[in-house]
């Protein structure tokens, strides 16, 4: 497990829900306590136990959290996560520990599997006091929703807080029922401060709006939004009282169906509905039927808002609904006639916006980000409607090539497996030949990073047995590459370079200049690795030459770094040291952490070679903490072993046993050919102290 850095003391700005516009009115349990001054003391640091607080919508679950959460900050130090599942359908116990790594800093760890996620997120919130708030729990399926219970309740060493409609088992559960007489009148009152017309609002009145919202404070803003509307409160609260369902039922419907909403706002909201958690003021107008009329847009949402159905975050920039609202949308979104015409359009806008911003740049990955719950949302309503084509080409925008896309680059590993996986079975049913080598071989890339290297060559195989039968000599091309990797990363070299040399030959024939850099540069690593250090070279410089006439960052560090290597091989120190640091400098400009993983460990290398052990030390462990986010088990157990060699080199015989045995237990599991060096390098160090 890695240990937390200095930078994991800096403190989150903790995403809590801004405060009621009206001030916060406390609440009281059934027993008289502050509900609030409560969840203090519960909450506290040095305690250990999860609370839920459980109740209707609308009744004021998340504001109380958020009150507690912010009396909390200073004790906590700021680090306060709060993840909020409100409208997200493929919310995942993953998603949830991504969330709290993001939260933290710690971004890395969302590349890892599940176990070692699980294990670096515990490790994470366990290096300081950190208090968990996981909003809207009752919008997450049961299994996943019982898992993150399970790790808030038995993982974490903190309190933490869920805030839901049903009881959590195994939680310290608080009922949040309607306000109290006394409440829900002080709650009023301050709405009504904010009316226009506050008069109107008569004592007998306002018991009776009380009465009819069931004192849940969120129906009664609704029910005094209908009256700013310079509506009858009479006739407000006579419609309201034959109404079907209940009190929030009824005063949604009542305010979906007014005429002063207009067409628009009713249209705006169902479309609202579909997005997770918000959309941006673009695309609503897209998916709303506005086309890029603006000014239509702002008065649909100026409708809304005079009616307390939307809220706006970032500034303004975005728009969202609350979580009650949104599930009483989609019911009317459900019965409207024009239901999949508001989801298609939805589809269509984010498959347009991934598909402009394709380009493997840190800009593109950013917009992409920006709007990635929506585009993931998107694929499962293209797949819903049985558009098979936009899931298809919407995997293909956000994951690209299976190492240049979002979901890759940005560590949502989990993600392009689930996503990978749904993208070949729509393939598989469309009997669709070439789209599914296509995601089989990027499905592959995946697991193959992940270590699991049987299913990625059963995935590989699969693929370049059908690209052969399609005479797809790209893809043929690039099945032989990645065959050829997993062939060179078990050290079957022989067997690597001939498939390497199969690649290479088809994609000159193509002319594939990409395909052409990439394949050279592995084959440099095996003239490397059988010490035909001229040939390396040539092959590696022919590599970085075409990746310089391509623009291709990412593959001019990583060229860069081998050719760092191999500088330090023929003992050029001071020029490995600049290529390696022009190597780092461009993979952190990318934030691709496994090519800066890779140059801090040999940058490590060239301080143990001058003697410079604490330096040698520091970099190696930085390395190694980047690479277990990653889970890179290759590359984790090169590092443990050049930390035993660094342990040996101080004379400290048990712990450089310690990590031998470490890094010899991975490459055994990977049967790798280094398995045999580290066992070597153990069995001499046996020796040399029983002598």
């Amino acid at each position: 497990m890695s240990k937390p850095s200095d930078a994991d003391s800096l403190s989150p700005i903790p995403l809590i829900p801004r405060p009621p516009v009206i001030g916060f009115v406390a609440r009281r349990d059934k027993d008289g306590h502050d509900i609030v001054e409560l969840l203090k003391e519960e909450l506290a640091p040095g305690k250990n136990q999860l609370l839920s607080l459980w109740g209707p919508g609308g009744i004021g679950k998340t504001t109380l959290a958020a009150e507690a959460a912010r009396a909390l900050s200073e004790s906590y130090k700021q680090r306060i996560v709060w993840v909020s599942a409100d409208g997200r359908a493929d919310f995942t116990f993953s998603t949830f520990l991504d969330e709290i790594a993001r939260q933290l800093n710690h971004d890395d760890a969302l590349r890892l599997a599940i176990e070692p996620k699980t294990a670096e997120v515990q490790a994470l919130i366990s290096s300081a006091p950190t208090l968990v708030v996981l909003d809207n729990f009752e919008t997450i399926s049961n299994d996943e929703g019982k898992r993150c219970a399970e790790f808030l309740g038995q993982k974490s060493p903190h309190p933490a807080l869920i805030t839901t409609r049903q009881r959590v088992e195994g939680a310290y559960n608080i009922l949040i029922d309607a306000m109290s007489p006394e409440e829900a009148r002080e709650f009023l009152e301050r709405l009504i401060q904010q009316s226009p017309d506050p008069q109107v609002f008569t004592p007998s009145m306002r018991e009776r709006i009380i009465q009819t919202a069931a004192a849940n404070p969120l129906v009664m803003q609704w029910i005094v939004a209908q009256v700013d509307l310079a509506m009858s409160l009479d006739d407000v609260l006579d419609d309201l009282a034959h109404g079907a369902g209940d009190a929030a039922q009824r005063v949604f419907d009542r305010s979906f169906d007014l005429s002063q909403l207009t067409d628009d706002g009713r249209a705006a909201l169902l479309a609202l509905s579909l997005f997770v958690p918000s959309a941006s003021r673009l695309a609503l107008a897209e998916v709303a039927g506005f086309g890029s009329d603006e000014k239509r847009l702002n008065e649909a949402v100026k409708r809304m808002a005079a009616l307390r159905l939307v809220n706006t975050t970032d500034g303004g920039e975005r728009l969202i609904i609350q979580g009650l609202i949104r599930e009483l949308a989609k019911v009317r979104l459900m019965k409207d006639e024009h239901a999949d015409e508001y989801r298609q359009r939805l589809v269509s806008y984010f498959l347009n916006y991934a598909e402009a911003h394709t380009q493997p740049t840190p800009e593109d990955w950013d917009a992409l980000e920006t709007e990635k719950d929506n585009l993931l949302n998107a694929m499962d309503i293209a797949f819903e409607l049985r558009d098979w084509m936009s899931v298809i080409q919407l995997m293909d925008a956000i994951n690209c090539d299976g190492v240049n896309g979002l979901l890759m680059v940005r560590g949502y590993w989990d993600e392009a497996i689930r996503r990978g996986k749904q993208a070949l079975n729509v393939a598989r049913n469309l009997s669709a030949e070439n789209q599914i080598a296509r995601f089989a071989h990027n499905l592959a890339i995946t697991y193959q990073l992940r270590g699991e290297l049987e299913e990625a060559r059963r995935l590989y195989s699969e693929s370049l047995e059908i690209t052969k039968e399609l005479a797809n000599r790209s893809g043929i091309a690039a099945n032989l590459h990645q065959l050829g990797r997993l062939a060179q990363d078990q050290g079957e070299l022989e067997e690597a370079r001939q498939l390497y040399n199969e690649s290479l030959e088809i994609n000159k024939k193509l002319s594939s200049q990409r395909g052409i850099a990439n394949t050279l540069h592995n084959l440099a690593a095996i003239a490397q690795d059988q010490g035909e250090l001229e040939e390396a070279r040539r092959l590696y410089s022919e590599s970085l030459e075409i990746k310089k006439r391509l623009g291709d960052q990412n593959g001019i560090a990583i060229t860069l770094h081998e050719l760092g290597r191999l500088a330090q091989a023929q003992e050029e120190l001071e020029e490995a040291r600049r290529l390696y640091n022009e190597s780092l400098e461009i993979a952190k400009m990318l934030g691709n952490q496994s090519s800066i993983a890779t140059a801090l460990h040999e940058l490590g290398g060239l301080a143990q070679a001058h003697g410079k052990s604490e330096e040698a030390r520091r970099l190696y462990s930085e390395s190694l903490e980047i690479k277990k986010r990653l889970g890179d088990q290759n590359g984790i157990a090169i590092t443990l072993s050049q930390l035993g060699r660094l342990a040996v080199d101080e004379g400290d015989i048990a712990e450089a046993a310690r990590m031998f045995r470490e890094a010899l237990s991975i490459f055994e599991k990977l049967r790798s050919p280094y398995a045999e060096i580290v066992r070597l390098d153990l069995n001499n160090l046996e020796a040399n102290r029983a002598s």
